[in-house]
C-alpha cells in the first residue's frame, strides 16, 4: 500500500517564531521526513510540511520545561509515499532542558492527522534561540 505510512526515518523541523511571553511560543514551522520504502520498487519516501505552530510551556523546574503544542498547516509527499498535498493538524507534548540561555535539547511527541492517516511522532534534537 503506498498510502501507507513509512515505519520509521529521520525528520527535521525548522522553526522560526516569537515567544511574547516565556511560556508562550508562536513559529512558523518547515518539517522534513524521509522514510524506509516499503513498496516493492523500494522507492524512499519524501513528506514536507509547512505550518503554524504554537507552544505552551507552562511546568518548569530549573533547566527543564514541559507543555504542549499545537499545528495547522500542508503537506505534501513524493509519488513513491502516495503522491499530492493534503492539510495537516498536529498536537503533542514537548519537554526542553536549557544547555545555555540560547541553546536546548528538545524531544516531541504527539499525533498527526495528515492525508487521512492519525500517525504517532517522535524527534529529539536541538535547539537555537
Amino acid at each position: 500500500d503506498l498510502m501507507a505510512p513509512a515505519s520509521a526515518g529521520p525528520a527535521s523541523h525548522i522553526q522560526f517564531g516569537y515567544f511574547p511571553i516565556q511560556e508562550l511560543g508562536v513559529h512558523a514551522d518547515l518539517g522534513f521526513a524521509w522514510g524506509a520504502p516499503s513498496d516493492p520498487a523500494g522507492h524512499t519516501r519524501f513528506e514536507m510540511r509547512a505550518a503554524m505552530e504554537a507552544q505552551l510551556l507552562p511546568f518548569h523546574a530549573g533547566r527543564v520545561h514541559a507543555g504542549g503544542f499545537g499545528q495547522i498547516g500542508v503537506s505534501t509527499r513524493t509519488a513513491a509515499a502516495g503522491g499530492g498535498s493534503s492539510d495537516l493538524y498536529a498536537l503533542g507534548a514537548l519537554l526542553q532542558m536549557d544547555l545555555t540561555t540560547r541553546l536546548a535539547l528538545t524531544a516531541r511527541a504527539g499525533a498527526s492527522d495528515v492525508f487521512n492517516t492519525l500517525a504517532s511522532e517522535m524527534s529529539l534534537g536541538i535547539s537555537i534561540y
